[in-house]
This record gives structure tokens, C-alpha cells and sequence, in this order.
């Protein structure tokens, strides 16, 4: 993160793209926290469960904030209308908070096992599956407008990375929502290897926008 924003500290685009991996590293460590501290109390861990979610949430924001400024940067100029997005974005990320009964605490024979009922994952798919789609075509627009040849292909690592990063919020709804102790592991595993797409995502956007002259 130091290293985007030494690259122009007062560039909006590298404080935005700061702040999505700000959101993920806070992200990672609550999900350790949860993983290792062995919490016994059900409403704890349903408190910790929602943060994890939020701030998985609004890193997406965040990066749907980033690409919008890319594709149209006339438009969302205005700090005031970036910060009205952000806003928009939360409430209705925060609306999680207010689900009845949207995430509940089994007791298992090997402690609290955290999960999803319906209503919070098809809240919670519509908002990642929809900013998903929207980045995507977003970041295939982009894709046309470069000239240069070897700056789509630098693009290209951005665009799969995109695919991963937004792969591991709708993996872990569906991890949640299905909840079987048994699969854990191999979604936590799963997980891990698809945190690589983040750096796919710096060195495609990076690279394509440090030599079109765009940041």
C-alpha cells in the first residue's frame, strides 16, 4: 500500500485503490482473529461475523469507486460525489446489520460455528454479484480505449485479477450460507490462493495506467 500511494500521494485514484487494500487488510486480520481466539460467546462472534462482512463489503466499494473514476473520471471528479457513493454504498451494505436472524451461531461438539440464513445471502450475493458485473464491463470498456498493444495486455492481468477478487466474497457467502464444517478448510484454502488476484489487479492497472498517463 506504501508503494501506491509514494507514487503520487495526492493522486485521488491511489488514496481510493489505498483504501480497498486498507479494507482487506482489516478484513484479514478480523478473519484471523475469529479463526484463532476460539470465541465462546454467540453474540461476539455474530458481532465479529458482520464486521467481516462490512469491511469485505466496502473494500468492494471502494474498488467499484476506483474503476468508476477510470472509465469516467469527469463524472465522479467531485469529492463530494465520491463520498457520496462510499455513503450510498455502505447503507446499503449496512443493511445486513438489520436482517432478522441474518447470521446465527450453531453449537457444535468442536465449538460456535458462524453462518448465513437466506434473506442475508441473496442480500449479500445481489450486492457483490452486482458490482461485480458492473466492474467488469467498466473494466472491458477501459480495455477498448487503450491504444497501445502491449497496455491491453498489461490490462488484461487487471481484468483477472478483478474476476479473482470479487470470486472471494460470492465463494465466501456461499461458504456461509451452505455451512458445512467439513468444507472449511478447503474454502479457507481456496481463499488463500485466490488473494493473488490483488496483485494481478496492482500490476495490471499500474503498469497500463503509469505509461498512459493516466494517474
Amino acid at each position: 500500500m506504501y508503494k501506491i500511494i509514494r507514487r503520487n500521494p495526492r493522486s485521488r485514484l491511489n488514496q481510493i485503490f489505498s483504501l480497498f487494500i486498507l479494507c482487506l487488510i482489516i478484513n484479514y486480520i478480523i478473519n484471523i482473529s475469529i479463526a484463532y481466539s476460539n470465541i465462546q460467546n454467540s453474540n461476539l462472534l455474530i458481532f465479529w461475523g458482520q464486521i467481516y462482512f462490512f469491511f469485505y463489503g466496502l473494500a468492494i466499494g471502494f474498488f467499484f469507486l476506483y474503476i468508476l473514476l477510470l472509465y469516467k473520471p469527469k463524472t465522479m471528479t467531485e469529492i463530494w460525489k465520491q463520498i457520496v457513493f462510499i455513503l450510498l454504498f455502505g447503507s446499503i451494505l449496512a443493511i445486513m446489520f438489520f436482517i432478522p436472524d441474518g447470521f446465527r451461531v450453531d453449537i457444535l461438539p468442536t465449538g460456535l460455528n458462524l453462518s448465513i440464513n437466506l434473506p442475508q445471502f441473496i442480500h449479500l450475493l445481489i450486492i457483490f454479484f452486482t458490482s461485480f458485473s458492473c466492474c467488469l464491463w467498466m473494466g472491458l470498456k477501459i480495455f477498448q480505449n487503450f491504444d497501445r498493444q502491449i497496455l491491453k495486455k498489461r490490462f488484461i492481468f487487471f481484468l483477472v485479477g478483478l474476476s479473482i477478487t470479487f470470486f472471494i466474497p460470492l465463494l465466501l457467502v456461499i461458504r456461509f450460507y451452505i455451512n458445512v464444517p467439513a468444507l472449511t478448510f478447503t474454502f479457507e484454502i481456496i481463499i488463500l490462493v485466490l488473494s493473488f488476484g490483488i496483485f494481478l489487479i496492482y500490476y495490471g492497472i499500474g503498469m497500463s495506467i503509469k505509461e498512459n498517463n493516466l494517474n
